[in-house]
């Protein structure tokens, strides 16, 4: 596998899932963090009570944004998106990294 091809694939995508009026904290983390947000929109979901129960989301208005990060930074950025959106309390949103392992050519 060539040089080029592993650090394409040394990424990871975090998918957050977060209350719309969490905007500004995540801009700031963002940009503390120097990472643009690859895709962000807004959605109303219809998921059932018990799914929201268990992810400890309240209502249905939230926001998706999806940043790639290297491997190196992955720690640095989850525990900057942790205090900044304070994601360890329940009702403030989620945040799950997920390996980029394949690509296209």
């Amino acid at each position: 596998m060539s040089v080029r091809k592993e650090k394409i694939l040394d990424k990871y995508m975090i998918v957050l899932i977060t209350k719309p009026e969490d905007g500004r904290a995540l801009s700031r983390a963002e940009k503390a963090l120097g990472l643009p947000i690859a895709y962000q929109l807004r959605g109303q979901g219809t998921a059932n009570s018990e799914i929201l129960d268990i992810v400890g989301l309240e209502g249905t208005q939230r926001v998706l944004s999806l940043l790639l990060v290297g491997g190196e930074k992955l720690s640095q950025v989850l525990e900057l998106l942790n205090r900044q959106l304070r994601l360890s309390r329940r009702g403030h949103g989620i945040a799950v990294a997920l390996r980029v392992n394949g690509m296209q050519e």
